[in-house]
């Protein structure tokens, strides 16, 4: 698959283009933008891809994205708990649960 073409699938994706018929028509005018009046053969799947390609592709992205969100998710929890830490000073052994609200 051509690079730029696995680009433009992604930046669909992320416009929320989901079906393949949707995404097909946004790749044929993508490529005819591109090349103009020398287009790729039709049989030359750098380019055009079969259904098969195209939906395999939009799942393997969308995985991705779903990585990066719970990456960003990670982070959001793990800057929590730092802030957690940085309190867990208050917390000593032997204190009871009134004991700790009374000295906070």
């Amino acid at each position: 698959m051509d690079p730029s073409i696995k680009h433009h699938i992604h930046e669909m994706l992320s416009q929320g283009v989901k079906s393949l018929t949707d995404m097909k028509t946004h790749l044929s005018e993508f490529i005819n933008t591109k090349f103009g009046a020398s287009l790729p053969d039709a049989s030359n799947r750098r380019y055009w891809l079969t259904d098969r390609g195209i939906i395999n592709h939009m799942q393997a992205a969308l995985a991705k994205q779903g990585e990066l969100a719970n990456n960003a998710i990670a982070v959001l929890c793990w800057e929590k708990l730092s802030e957690l830490s940085e309190l867990s000073h208050l917390v000593t052994d032997g204190k009871t649960l009134q004991e700790l609200d009374e000295t906070l």
